[in-house]
């Protein structure tokens, strides 16, 4: 059984939720390890006890089945209702775990770009976005990230 809410606009916010800490989780487990960094920040962006008020997280920190929902949900909903400037602030702070090492590692450039594609957000807008964080992330340019999707 789903979250069902009447409010849409609290509905949005959860899905983004959802969206944000499945792709917040990917990123950080690319390197096969958890930093205390990448903890923090998943819990600061997509709190425990707002995901268990939602029933999407058990006490015991496992996701439900109301979360794989939820997730669905998300992934078919939020490139049509959420505008532009939505999209890339989730893809900004999605970079900002990316590089919360230093590094931005190839697999970690590709779920970026799988994040990017899931939201509808074209590639010359993202490369432009990604051209804009060069701070965060040095340069990086799409045909890079494309180019690590046929590595073995």
């Amino acid at each position: 059984m789903g979250v069902v809410m009447s409010d849409p606009e609290r509905d949005l916010e959860l899905l983004k939720l959802v969206f944000s800490r499945h792709f917040l989780l990917k990123l950080a487990r690319v390197d096969a390890k958890l930093l205390v960094e990448e903890r923090q920040m998943l819990d600061e962006v997509c709190p425990p006890a707002t995901l268990q008020e939602h029933g999407l997280m058990a006490a015991d920190g496992t996701l439900t089945a109301a979360w794989v929902d939820q997730l669905e949900t998300a992934r078919r909903e939020l490139p049509a209702r959420l505008p532009m400037a939505e999209k890339l602030a989730m893809i900004t702070r999605f970079v900002d775990m990316a590089v919360i090492d230093g590094d931005l590692h190839h697999d970690e450039g590709t779920v970026l770009l799988e994040a990017a594609t899931e939201l509808d957000v074209d590639p010359e807008t993202f490369n432009a976005h990604l051209d804009g964080l060069t701070d965060q992330v040095g340069q990086v340019e799409l045909a890079d990230l494309e180019d690590t999707q046929s590595d073995p």
